[in-house]
């Protein structure tokens, strides 16, 4: 199994590994589950600043809480969990299998720059190889292609899950839209109730009121058999329709 990810770690820990005293590493955050298992490059941080081992994660579980579960494990009391967790979901990091290089490694040995603040993803390694480490990438073929697997899949889980964002983000805009439509339905079923509401009024100044119920798609403020006007501010100041804010009553 070729390196998959590379990891930085304080000098103090690292004998605990070797020895087995410390058989969980704790982050905050972890990779994709799809990924393991994986093989991770230990970089031990100042004063050493070299790649030194290796070693075998088989998974990271997610820990929230109950933290004397893990201490014994992570060489770490509850304290100082509780402390790096700060409230949230903390991943453990199962360590097995360590190794310890003859020789350590520079950075460059793998093609990298830089070390990570906490860990990342090694792509495109570009270990030196000999005849051995041919034969050894050879018989790891198939572990390779499966891990060359995992990734698209997660990809393709990754997609999904921005596609499945998206829907959701166009299905609340169509949703406020419907609710600014039917407002403005319902209004517009008020506007039109008001507005018949005050033309009725409006033709109470003579007994002929039937023509002017006629014409309600004619909106008038003179009697339409006596051609009265109606007196001014009757029935209009009080009126529903002119809450609406429609054009002021022609004089």
């Amino acid at each position: 199994m070729e390196p998959n990810i590379i990891l930085s770690l304080h000098p103090e820990w690292w004998p605990k590994i070797l020895f087995g005293e410390k058989t969980l590493e704790i982050r905050k955050t972890a990779p994709h589950p799809v990924y393991f298992p994986l093989r991770v490059l230990v970089y031990l941080t100042t004063p050493v600043c070299k790649i030194v081992g290796e070693f075998t994660c088989e998974t990271a579980r997610q820990i929230k809480g109950n933290y004397d579960l893990i201490t014994e494990a992570s060489c770490l009391r509850p304290g100082q969990l509780e402390k790096y967790a700060d409230g949230k979901i903390i991943r453990a990091w199962e360590v097995s299998s360590p190794i310890q290089y003859e020789k350590p490694r520079e950075l460059a040995y793998y093609g990298i720059k830089r070390a990570p603040q906490s860990w990342c993803y090694l792509e495109n390694s570009t270990e030196p190889m000999d005849d051995v480490k041919a034969i050894e990438v050879l018989s790891d073929g198939d572990a390779a292609i499966r891990y060359q697997d995992r990734r698209r899949i997660a990809s393709t889980i990754e997609n999904l899950r921005a596609a499945a964002y998206q829907s959701s983000a166009e299905t609340e805009q169509l949703r406020q839209t419907n609710v600014g439509l039917a407002k403005e339905a319902r209004e517009a079923k008020n506007y039109g109730a008001a507005l018949e509401n005050c033309l009725r009024g409006m033709c109470w100044c003579c007994e002929w009121r039937k023509y002017s119920c006629a014409k309600l798609h004619e909106p008038t403020i003179e009697c339409t058999k006596k051609k009265m006007e109606i007196p001014k501010g009757a029935r209009v100041a009080s009126c529903e329709f002119w809450k609406f804010k429609v054009p002021e009553v022609p004089k």
